[in-house]
């Protein structure tokens, strides 16, 4: 498979994934619906940096990716409370925390929904769709397949974590989370 069709079939999966995630999301507020869409943004956001080389040069690519960031960046708030909130440390705490926890989850949930049915939301959706489509018509650029690249990429990753592994007990937490964050990345 050449490197672009490799991309063309990761990037349409993504944003398949969190589609089928968004309507059940802005009716229910369910985690899981929340997890799955941050999940397929996730890996179309780390397949635009595996494939950067590829699409450094396709018109719109970069500048989408940042757009869909940049529009996703509340959905993180919401999943961190929906993780708090369902984990044992919610029970532990006294009645009004959790009750202040709860308002700060909806609040954050009705930041999401505004994203999900804003003009922004749509136009990146098109802007993706539009990417896709661009690489999908690339010309072939000679590799037959996407190993090398994928090599190349994965290695880079590789070596962000194993260059880490003598440090992580003097890190702080936020330091480690970058390195998992990395090692998640290369996942």
């Amino acid at each position: 498979m050449t490197d672009a069709r490799a991309w063309v079939v990761v990037a349409t999966e993504c944003p398949d994934q969190w589609h089928a995630n968004e309507a059940d999301l802005l009716h229910s507020r369910a985690a899981p619906h929340l997890h799955q869409m941050r999940v397929g943004i996730r890996r179309l956001r780390s397949s635009a940096s595996l494939f950067r080389p590829l699409l450094r040069d396709v018109p719109g690519a970069v500048a989408t990716a940042h757009r869909l960031r940049a529009l996703a960046l509340p959905f993180g708030a919401a999943r961190d409370l929906d993780v708090l909130l369902g984990g044992p440390l919610a029970e532990a705490l006294p009645r009004r925390a959790r009750d202040e926890l709860w308002s700060a989850r909806e609040a954050a949930h009705d930041e999401v929904a505004r994203v999900l049915t804003s003009d922004g939301w749509r136009e990146v959706g098109a802007a993706v769709d539009d990417v896709v489509g661009r690489v999908a018509a690339l010309p072939d650029t000679g590799r037959d397949d996407v190993t090398d690249l994928a090599r190349a990429a994965l290695d880079k990753r590789w070596r962000r974590v194993v260059g880490e592994r003598y440090r992580l007990r003097s890190m702080t937490p936020l330091e480690r989370h970058a390195v998992r964050t990395q090692a998640k990345t290369r996942r």
